[in-house]
């Protein structure tokens, strides 16, 4: 049976909570951003060309295969954007000719704080892409077998990309 919208408008019924505003917060504190300011540094990455990229998801069907996110993430680099992967430390890795390995070495108000100064975000749909969509850049979210009716981060600044799915 069909839920007929997203998954957080199905459990807030069930809850009986009133959803105000489709839109998620996340507050790096200070430290957070003043650490992020110094990996830039540090890493003597550009920051005003960086697409980030997120490539793993606890759930494999929401993956997309990591030769495609090579493809991007070189086209960008020929293009003079910076690419950074971020994430979990045990994600599939972006190949290191074209990017910047930053997996397992920002908390999530980090990564948040990171995003903020990032060009635009692309990655599959996670929590990853919800904070992305929350730091106002654009965010293109690759979906596996989920749907952004269903679920998938908020945003007039999100675009969806699907794959072809069966008519019924």
């Amino acid at each position: 049976k069909s839920m007929g919208g997203h998954l957080l408008d199905y459990y807030a019924k069930k809850c009986g909570i009133t959803i105000p505003e489709r839109r998620c917060y996340m507050y790096p504190t200070e430290g957070d951003i003043g650490t992020i300011d110094n990996l830039i540094k540090d890493l003597k990455i550009d920051n005003s060309r960086i697409v980030a990229m997120h490539t793993t998801s606890l759930v494999t069907a929401k993956d997309w295969p990591i030769e495609r996110f090579n493809n991007i993430a070189e086209m960008l680099k020929s293009k003079g954007y910076t690419i950074c992967q971020i994430g979990m430390e045990k994600d599939k890795k972006i190949d290191p000719s074209f990017s910047i390995d930053l997996t397992g070495r920002m908390s999530l108000r980090q990564i948040a704080a990171f995003l903020a100064g990032c060009e635009c975000f692309i990655g599959i749909d996670s929590g990853i892409s919800y904070i992305a969509a929350s730091r106002d850049i654009p965010v293109i979210c690759i979906m596996g077998m989920s749907s952004p009716i269903t679920s998938g981060p908020f945003g007039e600044n999100v675009t969806f990309i699907e794959p072809q799915r069966p008519t019924e």
